[in-house]
């Protein structure tokens, strides 16, 4: 492996005009945010945290990078090669290297990166890595994900690596301390999408354990980047997870969504004043903002229930929360002026209101689903099918259904959505005793 790292020096340091090249074309944040700005629909493909983004202008260190992310990636080498102290010293120090900023450095780190991702596949390595190397951390965080003017590749690759970091509970912790709630979130509206797939990823599981209330205040607080447009990171979050015709995104960031939701009205774990005070003021700011968070749980159910069980089952749970929550006075006309989260999602009973969200965004926008809208199931339709356990539904989802309906049952006295309430009344409730 140390020999493949120097073979793949050789070629970064004998191909810079290539890789520089290559870094103009393509490799700009702010390049890729304006033709976002220019032109939202366009977005790469998703990678996995641990495969790199190719290097078309440099083929040799792109086949060589290749190697390095496949070898470690073999369950057989992991104990091996973690426990290689010259390894780990090389790797260490490339990510550590304050001389970066050039296009092959970038590079170089970014194959470091993508090889101690592999190796950080087990919660043993990722608390001794951020236990024993904290300077390390601070610099991926701080000097390489943080960092939009640095290349694409490094930046996904070291993204990715800090999402595994953030999976042991004794981790999070520590990250959050070291800022990485603040640099995910900046991220949540990056054009590049593997990026900002990794960020979504971080924040989720920051989003649980002891760092959740700071993270979910985070995600409450203004971006900073100038197409952001004074949007938090949840409002860019929700824009986008109602928007993607990318399963990744939608699927993940709507669990952010639910994480965040359950996390403020549910104040599990939020024992301490200071965090109680925290999710007070995300709530606040939630619910001033008149943020959409029904939609996206209802969207996932509709898009994705059958196929992702486990995400049908967490959006329901969310819904069953949202309605049982005491929110009285919502500042918004997104759900056709609904008092309360429980009145909305009694309103997208109503086929009219939920059956368009079946319908995959670029879809809608081209009308090629026209023909199909009578075929079209609203979600007073899901329910129903759930709660009659077709389509080899899981029995939890069965019984959270049932659960979601007692609950819009016990506060819809007061609901002036008589499309919404007729299919409660005569279509759901019978099935839920």
């Amino acid at each position: 492996m140390l020999l493949l790292f120097a073979i793949l020096e050789h070629f970064l340091d004998n191909n810079s005009g290539n890789i520089e090249s290559e870094a103009n074309d393509s490799d700009g944040e702010k390049q890729a945010d304006d033709e976002q700005a220019g032109e939202p629909d366009v977005a790469a493909a998703p990678q996995p945290p641990n495969r790199p983004m190719p290097q078309s202008a440099n083929r040799q260190a792109d086949a060589v990078t290749q190697m390095i992310v496949g070898i470690s990636g073999e369950d057989d080498a992991l104990e091996v090669m973690y426990a290689n102290s010259d390894l780990m010293q090389r790797l260490l120090g490339i990510l550590e290297a304050e001389d970066g900023g050039t296009p092959q450095r970038d590079a170089l780190a970014a194959a470091a990166a993508l090889c101690l991702g592999n190796l950080a596949r087990t919660d043993a390595h990722c608390v001794q890595l951020v236990g024993e190397h904290p300077s390390l951390v601070r610099r991926l965080i701080h000097g390489w994900f943080a960092r939009r003017e640095a290349g694409v590749h490094v930046r996904h690759a070291v993204s990715g690596l800090l999402k595994n970091l953030c999976l042991p509970a004794a981790n999070k912790q520590h990250l959050a301390d070291m800022g990485l709630p603040v640099v995910a979130a900046a991220n949540i509206d990056t054009a590049v999408v593997p990026i900002q797939a990794n960020a979504i990823g971080i924040l989720r599981h920051l989003a649980t354990g002891a760092p959740a209330a700071a993270t979910v205040a985070q995600m409450m607080q203004p971006l900073a980047t100038t197409a952001a447009g004074g949007e938090c990171a949840m409002q860019a979050l929700l824009r986008i997870v109602k928007g993607t015709d990318i399963d990744g995104i939608r699927c993940e960031g709507t669990r952010l969504v639910a994480g965040v939701a359950k996390k403020i009205y549910l104040r599990r774990g939020a024992s301490a004043a200071a965090e109680s005070a925290l999710l007070d003021k995300a709530q606040q700011t939630m619910e001033d903002k008149a943020l959409d968070i029904v939609t996206p749980l209802i969207r996932l159910v509709l898009l994705d229930g059958q196929r992702h069980p486990l995400l049908q089952q967490e959006s329901l749970v969310t819904l069953t929360v949202l309605a049982a929550s005491q929110t009285v006075a919502l500042k918004t006309t997104a759900y056709g002026g609904a008092p309360s989260y429980a009145h909305a999602i009694i309103a997208m009973l109503d086929p009219a209101r939920s059956a368009p969200l079946a319908i995959p965004p670029a879809a809608a926008e081209d009308g090629s689903e026209e023909s199909n809208e009578s075929d079209r199931r609203g979600f007073g339709d899901a329910l129903h099918a759930l709660l009659r356990q077709e389509d080899a539904v899981w029995p939890q989802s069965t019984l959270q259904a049932k659960s979601l309906v007692n609950q819009l049952l016990a506060t819809a006295d007061d609901c002036a959505d008589t499309a919404g309430l007729e299919v409660l009344h005569t279509k759901l409730a019978p099935l839920a005793t």
